[in-house]
């Protein structure tokens, strides 16, 4: 054999191993990327708990049909509640997983009198609530405010930002849902929302979360 055609087998030789390198490198480079996972809860999925309270009727409860959110400087205030309690068995692997976007998506069906803002807190995980036993009177705490929407002037959906909260719930915390509030109001006005025993399945509430695991 030629000094020339040994010196290009070894050449030959050292580019398929660089390539096989660099495929078991792009291999192991996309197998640590995971697995990009968009998941939807509705009343279709099961396991949403929703009621409202109501200062005017400390002891009633309100797991009804409607969700109703009002301020009152009259001690006639309400605050709705909502928890999606099957979260983490209806979206597959989100134990541990990175949440990019959590979005909760309510309709109003009611629109107040006066522009409102809406106040989305997350529920204080060592309280235990249900939608056939909360009143005003046993009505849970929050923690934290995690984001506001507008009432707006028409009916129809309205969308709040609850990633930082479905995080916290798929790194451990325990999820006891949100409390929707009219908060710092001096007007006393309606809004309802449609709760997840609406008559319409279109309107009920629905929490969609993207993430990656």
């Amino acid at each position: 054999m030629s000094r020339k055609r040994l010196l290009l087998l070894v050449v030959l030789g050292a580019l398929v191993c660089a390539t096989v390198a660099a495929a078991s490198s792009l291999s192991l480079t996309a197998a640590k990327l995971g697995v990009f996972t968009s998941c939807t809860l509705d009343s279709a999925s099961g396991g949403i708990d929703d009621a409202y309270t109501d200062q005017n009727q400390r002891n009633a409860t309100h797991n009804t049909t409607a969700l109703e959110v009002s301020s009152s400087t009259q001690n006639k205030n309400e605050y709705s509640f909502i928890a999606f309690t099957g979260l983490l068995n209806a979206c597959p692997a989100l134990a541990g997983a990175s949440i990019k976007s959590a979005t909760l998506t309510l309709t109003m069906t009611t629109v107040p009198a006066n522009p409102k803002t809406y106040t989305v807190s997350r529920v204080d995980p060592t309280f235990t609530w249900t939608q056939t036993t909360l009143t005003w009177n046993n009505q849970p705490g929050v923690v934290s405010a995690t984001s506001m929407f507008a009432s707006g002037t028409t009916t129809g959906t309205r969308t709040a930002d609850v990633t930082s909260d479905v995080a916290l719930f798929a790194s451990g915390t325990t999820n006891k849902g949100w409390r929707i509030a009219d908060l710092g109001s001096t007007s006393t006005d309606l809004g309802v929302f449609a709760s997840a025993e609406n008559g319409t399945t279109a309107s009920r509430p629905r929490l969609t979360v993207t993430y990656v695991h």
